[in-house]
Parts: C-alpha cells; structure tokens; sequence
C-alpha cells in the first residue's frame, strides 16, 4: 500500500467513526493483528514439523528399501554359492 492509500482509509475511519473512537478502535485492530500473526507463526510451525517428519518417514522407508535389496542380494549370492559348492560335490 502507498502512503496515499494508507491517508484515503485513515481519513475514512476518521469520519466514519469520529475522533473519539479511533483509538480504540486502532487498539482492537491491532489486537487482532497480533492474534492473526501468532496463530499465522503456529501454523507455520507446525507446518514445517509435519514437513521434516515426512521426510524422516521417507528416508526411513528407503533405508529399509534399501536394506531389504542388500539383504536379499547376499542371500542370493550365498545360496548361489552354497548351490555352486553342491554341484562340484556332486560331480566329483
């Protein structure tokens, strides 16, 4: 908002509400304003710890994935192995 648009509302209210209540009633809009801004900060923050919490689920998730992938991946080779070992067994 330019200087002038702020000039425009405060003459506004000053001929709607009058010179008597104007400081009160900048007093309530300002209470207001803080209470915006904190529940505004609340939000925010809350916000940012669901986000950092998904995130450490993902990681958790692809950590096992990939677990899960090494694991199996030895077993196989093992097996492979052990297979390999009864077959020489076998043929000799």
């Amino acid at each position: 908002m330019s200087i002038y648009e702020l000039l425009v509302i405060f003459v506004v209210l000053l001929v709607v509400f009058g010179p008597e209540k104007l400081p009160g009633l900048a007093y309530k809009i300002a209470q207001y304003w803080r209470a915006v801004q904190a529940v505004k900060t609340e939000i925010h923050g809350q916000m940012k710890r669901e986000l950092c919490l998904e995130e450490s689920r993902q990681r958790k998730k692809k950590l096992q994935e990939e677990s899960r992938k090494a694991f199996e991946e030895r077993n196989s080779q093992q097996g492979a192995g052990q297979n390999s070992h009864k077959n020489i067994g076998e043929h000799s």
